[in-house]
């Protein structure tokens, strides 16, 4: 199962949090960042993106594990 780590942190904070799936929904459900989950999906080898956003940095880490990882989110297709 294809699943994706999301952490963020805003400009001038030195270090990144994890999105909690549900919780954080207003932040990884932007459309840039869906886009960038879209083309993560599409590309396999492509495991990891970092996206820019103004003041706010998103990375993302894609793995493809049988068990949901803590705090994966999985992105319908």
């Amino acid at each position: 199962m294809r699943q994706y780590q999301l952490f963020y942190k805003r400009l001038g904070s030195d270090k990144f949090a994890p999105l909690i799936p549900n919780v954080h929904a207003n932040l990884y459900g932007r459309q840039e960042i869906k886009e960038a989950v879209i083309l993560m999906r599409d590309q396999p080898h492509i495991e990891g993106l970092s996206i820019r956003l103004g003041p706010e940095q998103f990375n993302i880490i894609a793995s493809d594990r049988e068990e949901l990882a803590p705090n994966a989110i999985e992105m319908p297709s």
